[in-house]
């Protein structure tokens, strides 16, 4: 986004939408994507909450939602956002049936599957 005509409509756009729920007694929570350039100049005001997922999905092929090195990587970004953060992980994942197409689960369903196969999930 940086230094982009829309980036610049959109970091105007917080400062309005910002200003106008702080009037109201509003609070503002905004999502941001793991690739945001985090240097941009966001204003202060909103909490910025940074969706440290989707390292790997359906996009990619098999892999962690989020690994180590990328949630170092992300957190390190964040640092440069203004005020308070909050960072949101996933708790579902992809099934890959056929090796070659994933399709999307939730934590439930996940939960299940590993029941069905008695299968004990592993956190690292």
């Amino acid at each position: 986004m940086e230094g982009s005509r829309t980036a610049k409509k959109f970091l105007h756009f917080l400062e309005i939408l910002y200003t106008q729920s702080n009037q109201k007694g509003l609070k503002l929570r905004v999502d941001l994507e793991p690739a945001t350039p985090f240097a941009d100049p966001y204003p202060l005001g909103p909490q910025y909450v940074v969706m440290i997922y989707n390292l790997y999905g359906t996009h990619s092929g098999p892999g962690p939602k989020a690994n180590e090195p990328f949630i170092v990587r992300v957190s390190q970004g964040m640092a440069l956002l203004p005020g308070h953060t909050s960072a949101a992980f996933a708790t579902g994942g992809c099934v890959w049936e056929d090796g070659n197409n994933g399709r999307l689960i939730s934590e439930q369903d996940a939960v299940s599957l590993a029941e069905e196969q008695r299968a004990k999930p592993e956190r690292d």
